[in-house]
């Protein structure tokens, strides 16, 4: 975690102020980002036995310290000379006092750098903002026109941005967008540099708190971790609201900009080595290949809680993909199992079967697979079963094995944000081509070679019922 993080650093105190006229100054405070990602408010005081005059004072101070979040309030404001800080979302209040000088120690779920017209429990605001890596990658937009960009006299140029570089969409009671945001930086005197960001908004008809905000990014960003196959680190969060005008000195309020907020689930990635660009390799499937219609079928989808339960797991197996292959293919199968579920509804099918219903709905087929994709469902099987039961099922599988599943599962799940938005057999095709070459290539580079067994009659009568039911839906799968 860096440690000046928006500023905040070991010298940002202030004044801590909550929405109750108790009669008392307003106690000293001290805002501190922790290297394990908590938002941390400190607020010290004297022990109230010491023999002092101002011991009641310090008692009342800890008393309403240790009461935020709980009975007390559950967002403070903290104003201190270069700093103004929302605090919101209080929990976990800690009294620690060795000797005479006291402290309670208050996390925060996020951190709103601005200062609010009004202090309240729960801020709803009517637009919250994201930037994340590989959304520039995946909404490909141009940003500027080359047409548009000529010299002109005494040195100077002529830039013509794209009009209208958005996407919009509504889904959940939320209007969400991708769009572009241009910026620009200089050195005087010598050139001017213009780019821009992508950002994903949220747009509330009626307000929705910064967390429901957020839950809907999340579903942009697991399709993202689906289609790159990466892990993807939030860069930013800001928010529009009018809680959080300008006002000038005559009390005159004028239009709300954004404003940055940290969140404490997501701030330690803000500083995480950034992706994009060549670190992207997977880059087949772009917005324009989506649109609208095809992020609105994906966010719909995302609230059913069956599709969420095979997706989560997947996204977290990708994201947070451990130096141990092992756990990372155990996550991945579980998601398989529960995606092959969603194609068949059959609960009680093994989970060879709930592999090849996966393996056949993307077309797998296709790759022309050394004895097909029957014998590579039942090894991805076997390779899971004897992770789980090892002295059931004749010990561990060997490290090629592994590796092998792991990556094959991991394009299976991949796949399936495909199948949840329906596209095209083009573009699904296009997709398993390029990364199942790339898995075919890696296997053979390490001179692995799949095992031939027999396929056994529950199987086959298993796969039958599972095609039956494919083909009625996508068609052949064995789309060249």
């Amino acid at each position: 975690m860096a440690k000046a993080l928006m500023g905040i650093d070991d010298d940002t105190v202030g004044f801590v102020f909550d929405d109750n006229d108790d009669g008392l100054a307003p106690p000293v405070g001290k805002v501190e980002l922790t290297q394990n990602g908590i938002i941390r408010l400190t607020i010290p005081y004297i022990h109230p036995d010491v023999n002092s005059g101002c011991s009641a004072v310090n008692g009342k101070v800890r008393d309403w310290a240790l009461s935020l979040g709980k009975k007390g309030a559950k967002s403070v404001f903290l104003h201190g000379v270069d700093q103004r800080i929302t605090l919101t979302g209080l929990r976990e209040r800690i009294d620690r006092c060795p000797q005479i000088l006291g402290e309670v120690i208050v996390h925060a779920e996020a951190a709103i750098f601005a200062e609010p017209a009004k202090i309240v429990d729960d801020y709803r605001v009517k637009e919250f903002a994201s930037t994340i890596d590989g959304l520039r990658e995946f909404a490909n937009f141009r940003g500027f026109c080359e047409e548009g960009m000529r010299s002109c006299p005494e040195g100077q140029a002529s830039i013509k941005p794209v009009e209208n570089e958005c996407v919009a969409w509504e889904s959940g009671g939320l209007q969400y967008r991708i769009e572009r945001c241009d910026r620009r930086s200089r050195q005087v005197g010598k050139s001017i540099h213009f780019d821009f960001d992508v950002i994903l908004k949220t747009r509330a008809a009626e307000k929705s708190s910064l967390f429901e905000h957020f839950r809907a990014h999340t579903k942009i960003r697991a399709l993202l971790t689906l289609l790159f196959g990466k892990r993807l680190a939030w860069r930013s969060h800001t928010v529009t609201d009018k809680m959080f005008s300008k006002m000038s000195v005559d009390g005159q309020t004028y239009t709300p900009d954004p404003v940055p907020v940290l969140l404490a689930h997501t701030m330690a990635e803000h500083v995480e080595p950034e992706i994009s660009g060549t670190g992207l390799t997977s880059r087949q499937v772009l917005l324009s290949d989506l649109g609208k219609e095809g992020l609105k079928q994906w966010c719909d989808r995302y609230d059913d809680m069956e599709v969420f339960h095979a997706v989560a797991p997947a996204v977290e197996a990708i994201a947070n993909e451990s130096v141990f292959m092992e756990p990372t293919l155990i996550m991945l199968a579980g998601a398989c199992e529960r995606f092959g579920y969603l194609h068949t509804k059959r609960e009680r099918d093994s989970v060879a079967c709930q592999f090849y219903a996966c393996a056949k709905s993307v077309h797998l087929d296709a790759l022309k697979i050394p004895l097909g994709i029957e014998q590579l469902s039942m090894f991805l099987a076997r390779v899971y079963n004897r992770l789980k039961h090892p002295g059931r099922e004749g010990g561990y599988p060997d490290r090629m094995e592994v590796l092998v599943a792991r990556d094959t599962l991991k394009l299976l799940a991949r796949s399936q944000a495909l199948m949840l938005m329906d596209v095209d057999s083009d573009l699904l095709s296009k997709f398993i081509r390029s990364e199942g070459t790339a898995l075919q290539q890696r296997t053979e580079r390490e001179g692995f070679q799949l095992g031939e067994t027999e396929v056994p009659d529950w199987m086959n009568k298993c796969i039958s019922k599972i095609e039956s039911l494919l083909s009625t839906g996508r068609g052949d799968s064995s789309t060249e």
